[in-house]
C-alpha cells in the first residue's frame, strides 16, 4: 500500500499528491499496529527493546527524507518524480527483506485466547481509550510535519533550511523512541511517561509558531522528542494492554 502511494504521488503529483500521501500514510499506520501484534505474538518479553529498534529505524528514515528531499528537488531542476520517486527504493528493499517472513509458520494463539477477545472491542473501555490515544498521537505525528516546511518558509526560512529543521523532529524522536519503550516495559503506571511527552509537544509546537526563528531547531527537537515518546507509548500500549496478539 505504501509503495503504491509513493508511486502515485511521485509520477502523478498534480492528480495524486494528496491521495498518494494518504495511501502511503495509511500503509505506515497499519504497519505500526501489525508490528505491535507481531511483537506480542513472537517475543513479548522483549517488547520494549523491539519497539525501540523499530521506531528508531522509522525516525532515522523520516529524518533522511526531510533532509534529502529538498536538495534532490533543487538538483533535479524541480522534478517531483525524482525528489519523491527515490523513496520508492527503500520501500521496495523493505518489502524484499520481509518476504522470508511469509514462509514462517504462524504461532498458534489457542482457541481460548481467541474466544476471550471475541466480544466487540467497542464494549471495552480500555480498547476505546487506547484507540483514541493512538488516533490523537497519529494526528500530531503524521499530520503536523507535512505543513511545517511551508510554515517555516512563511516565517523567512529557505526551503532547504526548512527541510533541515523539520528533519530535526526525527533527531528528537530517536532519543525518546529508544528510551521510552524500555522504560514503559519496566513499569505498570505509565502516566509519568505520558505527561512529559505531551508538555514537550505543546512547547515545541508553540515555539515553532511564535518564537524567534533562531529557536526553531531547538523547538523542532523538543517537538520531535514529545511526538516520538508518545508514538512509542501508543505502540507499547497495544502490546502491553491487549490480552493476546489476536486482540
Amino acid at each position: 500500500i505504501s509503495i503504491l502511494g509513493l508511486a502515485l504521488r511521485a509520477f502523478l503529483p498534480s492528480l495524486c499528491l494528496f491521495p498518494g500521501t494518504a495511501l502511503m500514510a495509511s500503509g505506515i499506520a497499519m504497519m505500526n499496529v501489525l508490528i505491535s501484534s507481531l511483537i506480542k505474538r513472537r517475543d513479548p518479553h522483549r517488547a520494549g527493546m523491539l519497539v525501540a529498534i523499530y521506531l528508531v529505524a522509522l525516525s532515522a528514515g523520516s529524518m533522511l527524507g526531510s533532509a534529502v528531499t529538498a536538495p534532490v528537488l533543487s538538483a533535479s531542476n524541480g522534478s517531483l518524480a525524482d525528489a519523491l520517486g527515490i523513496w520508492i527504493l527503500p520501500a521496495l528493499l523493505a518489502f524484499v527483506v520481509w518476504i522470508p517472513q511469509l514462509a514462517r509458520p504462524p504461532v498458534a494463539t489457542g482457541s481460548v485466547g481467541i474466544r476471550a477477545v471475541k466480544p466487540s472491542l467497542l464494549r471495552q473501555a480500555l480498547a476505546i481509550e487506547v484507540a483514541l490515544f493512538i488516533g490523537l498521537i497519529s494526528l500530531s505525528y503524521y499530520g503536523l510535519p507535512p505543513f511545517l516546511p511551508t510554515m517555516l518558509q512563511d516565517r523567512g526560512q529557505s526551503a532547504t533550511n526548512a527541510g533541515l529543521i523539520v528533519s530535526l523532529l526525527s533527531v528528537g524522536s530517536i532519543a525518546t523512541n529508544f528510551v521510552v519503550p524500555m522504560m514503559a516495559h519496566k513499569r505498570n503506571d505509565h502516566r509519568s511517561l505520558v505527561i512529559p511527552q505531551i508538555v514537550a509537544c505543546v512547547i515545541g509546537t508553540l515555539g515553532l509558531l511564535f518564537m524567534p526563528t533562531i529557536w526553531s531547531p531547538l523547538c523542532a527537537i523538543l517537538l520531535g522528542a514529545g511526538q516520538g515518546g508518545l508514538l512509542a507509548l501508543a505502540m507499547f500500549f497495544v502490546i502491553g494492554r491487549s490480552p493476546s496478539s489476536a486482540a
